[in-house]
């Protein structure tokens, strides 16, 4: 089944995630950008996320672990 990842949600609070630290200066760019895009969309493949951003999956795969290990986004399974 195809996957999907959106922001986790929040306790009484829509729309808006938290904010997250930078990793370090040459990180926080694309890490940002990966984290708002999935916020705004609320579901999106990480391969559109690769395509909106022009980056590789590789990388948007690496990005998007870390913030789900940090409970940022959840990834769940994509509708059809």
């Amino acid at each position: 089944m195809p996957r999907a990842i959106r922001p986790e949600p929040s306790e009484g609070r829509n729309g808006v995630g938290p904010l997250i630290p930078p990793l370090s200066e040459s990180q926080r760019p694309l890490r940002q950008q990966v984290f708002e895009l999935v916020r705004a969309a609320g579901l999106i493949p990480r391969v559109q996320v690769a395509k909106d951003l022009g980056v590789s999956p590789a990388s948007v795969t690496t990005i998007t672990s870390e913030l789900i290990e940090a409970g940022l986004i959840e990834e769940v399974a994509a509708p059809r």
